[in-house]
Order: C-alpha cells, then sequence, then structure tokens
C-alpha cells in the first residue's frame, strides 16, 4: 500500500531457538486504527517491539515515517502492557504524564513550560485533567489506564502503540478506554493489540491475525472460519454492541 507511515517488508524474527515472526508484510496507513489479535505468544508483542525498534529482525527491513525505528521513536507513543506498571511507586498523576517528555525535556525536575503544557493538554485529552494531584496508587484500574496513554500522548507521537491496555480492568471502563482510542485516532495512528475481538471490531478499521505470520483483514472480513484458522481452535465470540454472541 501506498502512504504508508510504518511498513514491515519480509520481516522474520527468532527468540533463541523459537521463530516468533516470519514473513512478515505489513503496511499501517497515516490515520488508521489497527487491531492485532492472535494467540497466547503468537508474535503480538514482538511484533510492537519491531515497530518500536527494540526488537532488530533477523531478515526483512522496517521502516517508519520512512526512517529506521531507532531513529522515529519521538513520533511512536507507546503503552505497555497494564501488569508491568508498579502501582506502588511514589508518584502523582502529573508527574507520571511529564516523564512521557524525557528525551524532550532537559531532565527530571527540569520541565520547561512546553513540557508541562504537552502534559496538561494531555490529561485533557484522556479526561483526567482532575486527577493531575492524585497518586498514581489510588487510581482505580481505568483512571490508571488513561494516565498511562497521556504519559504516551505527552510526547506528542504521530502512532500510537498499545498493549492489551485493557486486559485488566472491567467491561465498562475498557468501553471507555476503546472510545477514547477511537476519538484519537482521528489525529493519530492506532495500533491496538487486544485479547478481546468482540470489542475490536466495534472500533478499529482492519484486524492483522497473528500466528508467526499476519494477515490482514477488514472488520467484515472476520468471520467464525477466519478466527478458528488462527486460533485453531473454536473461540466464543461476544458481540458486545448487540448483546449478542456466535461461537466460531
Amino acid at each position: 500500500m501506498s502512504g504508508a507511515i510504518v511498513s514491515l517488508s519480509n520481516v522474520s524474527v527468532s527468540l533463541g531457538s523459537r521463530t516468533v515472526l516470519e514473513g512478515v508484510n505489513l503496511d499501517i496507513q497515516e490515520g488508521e486504527f489497527l487491531g492485532v489479535v492472535g494467540p497466547n505468544g503468537s508474535g503480538k508483542t514482538t511484533l510492537l517491539r519491531v515497530i518500536l525498534g527494540l526488537i532488530q529482525p533477523d531478515t526483512g527491513s522496517v521502516s517508519v515515517f520512512d526512517r529506521p525505528p531507532g531513529q522515529a521513536r519521538g513520533s511512536i507513543g507507546y503503552v505497555a502492557q497494564f501488569a508491568t506498571f508498579r502501582r506502588n511507586f511514589p508518584i502523582s498523576v502529573e508527574q507520571t504524564v511529564l516523564l512521557g517528555r524525557l528525551g524532550l525535556s532537559r531532565g527530571i525536575g527540569r520541565y520547561s513550560s512546553a513540557d508541562r503544557e504537552a502534559a496538561r493538554e494531555a490529561l485533557k485529552q484522556v479526561g483526567a485533567w482532575d486527577l493531575r494531584n492524585r497518586a498514581i496508587g489510588g487510581l482505580s484500574g481505568g483512571q490508571l489506564q488513561r494516565v498511562l496513554i497521556a504519559r504516551a500522548l505527552a510526547g506528542r507521537p504521530r502512532v500510537l502503540l498499545l498493549d492489551e491496555p485493557t486486559s485488566s480492568i472491567d467491561m465498562a471502563a475498557e468501553e471507555g478506554i476503546f472510545g477514547l482510542l477511537r476519538e484519537l485516532s482521528q489525529s493519530m495512528a492506532i495500533v491496538l493489540v487486544s485479547h478481546d475481538v468482540g470489542f475490536i471490531w466495534e472500533y478499529v478499521s482492519r484486524v492483522a491475525c497473528v500466528n508467526r505470520t499476519v494477515v490482514c483483514h477488514h472488520t467484515s472480513e472476520i468471520t467464525p472460519e477466519v478466527l478458528q484458522g488462527l486460533y485453531g481452535h473454536g473461540v466464543h465470540v461476544i458481540d458486545h454492541s448487540a448483546a449478542g454472541e456466535y461461537l466460531a
């Protein structure tokens, strides 16, 4: 596809003796909201790390805004898996979001007025400005996830990568996060790894099915047969919007 802001061409990655990604071709367009699904251990997180430049592929090429990933990190925001964040760290919401300015600011504790304005804008974007003086340890799961997204937004990225951001929050908070991401996708590309296929297809424009290889489908093409081929067994998918369900 032309005009891609992220492009992977024939990318393969091995970790130890195991091939995690093989022959991956993927283009992500400006303003696209791409969902990424697949079974555990299928290579979803590795795919994000390749885009971030944290893992170098064994074969193939990767470009982000026509540059090597390592040279484009200032254009990429990243929200890691929820469970990896230490909630007992003694820091406020605003201080947490300001960490997203590291590498752009003059250093910890010496944030400029531009840094503080970026943090303020990010907190307002995610609807968490009123939480700015709260300790992160006192937040609900949904509130904390919004703060972590704000931290990524503080760097003013052009593409936002999220690795299962709703895996540890309830359904109401999950709907709020996905709704927020849909709003953000109006101004940047979003790449969302999720375990919840039923939620994903209500919000994203395409779904990348990852199981060592990557095959992309438009949401209308996600059928029980596609999911069974991806996961290798029946998958119970709930259509949240219609309060219905089908068995794949």
